[in-house]
């Protein structure tokens, strides 16, 4: 696992990513077969970046607002109450269903149901999830 910035990566790099957003007010996200209503809270995504661009070309892209809406988390990312505040990355592995199923057993975090796994080969629940505060 390393933490750098996006900026020292080269442009091949590939890899698995936690991605860690805060949404600083309630989001519906329609789209034509789901409805995603996520509430104020910060979240983890899990990804991948296989492609050509890799891990700074994927990355990248969440940072921006505007674009084409491809993935689920693009109507989340691009969202003005959204805000990608830390990333982690995992150089040359693909274990993005691993680390889905495995923030799924952690008790502060709950997943979003349906959310950026549509292409799931393992049957992850979500690959978003909610920190969730426990009193």
């Amino acid at each position: 696992m390393l933490l750098l910035p996006i900026v020292s990566f080269s442009q091949g790099l590939k890899g698995t990513y936690l991605l860690f957003i805060s949404l600083d007010k309630k989001l519906t996200i329609n789209l034509s077969n789901k409805q995603f209503s996520l509430e104020k809270a910060n979240y983890i995504y899990v990804g991948s970046a296989f492609g050509s661009g890799g891990l700074k070309s994927r990355v990248s892209r969440h940072l921006l607002k505007t674009k084409n809406k491809r993935w689920h988390i693009d109507f989340l990312t691009s969202s003005d109450h959204s805000e990608v505040v830390g990333v982690v990355y995992f150089i040359n592995q693909k274990i993005e269903c691993y680390l889905g199923k495995l923030l799924s057993t952690f008790s502060s975090l709950e997943p979003v149901f349906g959310f950026g796994n549509s292409d799931c080969k393992e049957n992850c629940d979500s690959h978003l999830f909610k920190i969730v505060k426990k009193e």
